[in-house]
């Protein structure tokens, strides 16, 4: 009697599947696998399993969840060095906030804030456009984007929050809706919020230093009473993790992520290759690396990432001394879960998105010179071209699957 090997598709893949060399369910698990190897100096910011914004501590990484779907465990976050230029970004009592007119400030009365201390500023009495609070950034390269992100609770008040550059309104003017906003809840603020009118993009310049010009808008209208912490005002075209700050600015590492230990297991002529994740958005010209495999350098090694028009999602395969190889699909809609699946075998290298497949390279040639002795995830090897977003699963298999099979793994985790 031959009993047959039972092969079923789980959270992992294909269980009692032996091509099946390398598994990380970040996800799920909350770690960092056995074998991978994980650095960053100083912490990272992210939301936990209870939906409280906490700290993961310096070498420590971050694993992020999602408060709007019932705090939905979204696995490894890896992102790219940034800065936050704003000074004493939760005590604008701080005399780098300097008010004018109405306004009254205290620091938090309690250890209620995003992260359960009092590391916060109740903001009252913000009365009309002389109500002011001005504060300050070190950003200051020539008319580069900068970007803001806040955590703030309403505590009164239906009118319109205004932030704005203080220094020239060309250079920044933000509006916030509060009326959108709940009573008494902390709510996170960045440029993809309902309540955000983007009047024109913050930049900064070397003679006009960026920063934040707190006011009321239009006129008439009911008092501001809010509290506010993590103001942030980053180089970039989106927001990453918030960055607390001090009297000076502060920048968060890069996140380095490897399981180089294991690169060698993998298969350079049929292989198999999914990730399941989320995107943030992606700068401008920018490139952001998912994982790449490669013999430690430069010319020969096989990966996926985003196209530097952000139009696209790339697998990619490049090869010393002959022709290399793309297949390419649509770029997922940022901030939302999607699966991926990257085949390959001789001449044939596909692509699948979300259970889509597209068009196969039929003209490609895989590095075989050298083994694979690194495997990266969410940047290259020095921090440079990062990811940002999440990494909820990765799988490599040492076979090509079909193409049913793998747009079966392209699911969304």
């Amino acid at each position: 009697m031959i009993i047959g090997l039972s092969i079923t598709l789980d959270d992992g893949g294909f269980r009692g599947d032996p091509s099946l060399v390398i598994e990380a369910q970040f996800a799920r698990d909350l770690e960092i696998p056995v074998g991978f190897a994980f650095s960053r100096p100083g912490g990272q910011r992210h939301f936990d399993s209870g939906g409280l914004f906490v700290d993961a501590a310096s070498g420590v990484a971050a694993f992020d969840h999602d408060p709007a779907l019932s705090n939905k465990s979204l696995g490894y976050k890896p992102e790219g060095a940034r800065e936050n230029g704003i000074r004493e970004s939760w005590d604008l009592t701080d005399a780098v906030w300097p008010k004018t007119g109405s306004p009254t400030t205290t620091v938090g009365a309690s250890n209620d804030g995003p992260d359960d201390t009092s590391d916060y500023t109740e903001v009252r009495n913000i009365t009309d456009n002389d109500s002011m609070l001005t504060g300050g950034s070190s950003l200051s390269a020539d008319n580069v984007r900068c970007e803001n992100s806040f955590f703030i609770r309403k505590i009164a008040g239906d009118n319109t929050l205004r932030i704005r550059n203080p220094n020239n309104t060309t250079r920044g003017d933000w509006r916030i809706d509060m009326t959108v906003l709940p009573d008494d809840v902390w709510v996170y603020i960045d440029r993809n919020h309902a309540a955000v009118t983007i009047i024109t993009e913050f930049s900064a310049a070397v003679s006009l230093l960026a920063g934040w010009l707190l006011v009321r808008f239009e006129g008439a209208g009911d008092v501001l009473d809010f509290d506010i912490a993590f103001a942030q005002q980053e180089e970039g075209q989106f927001s990453s993790s918030s960055i607390k700050t001090n009297g000076a600015a502060v920048t968060r590492s890069a996140t380095l992520l490897d399981a180089d230990s294991l690169a060698g297991q993998l298969n350079q002529t049929a292989f198999t290759f999914v990730l399941r994740g989320r995107l943030n958005e992606i700068d401008d010209g920018a490139i952001g690396y998912l994982f790449e495999a490669s013999d430690g350098g430069t010319t020969d090694r096989i990966g996926l990432r985003t196209a530097a028009d952000s139009s696209t999602l790339d697998a990619f395969s490049v090869h010393s001394a002959d022709t290399d190889g793309d297949t390419t699909q649509t770029m997922p809609t940022a901030y939302t879960d999607f699966g991926v699946c990257i085949t390959g075998i001789d001449d044939d290298f596909r692509i699948s998105i979300d259970g889509s497949g597209g068009t196969d390279d039929t003209d490609v040639a895989f590095p075989l010179a050298d083994a694979f002795t690194d495997l990266k995830f969410g940047t290259l090897t020095d921090g440079a071209l990062p990811m940002f977003g999440t990494i909820a699963v990765f799988l490599g298999y040492n076979v090509q699957k079909s193409d049913a099979e793998a747009d079966t793994l392209a699911v969304a985790a």
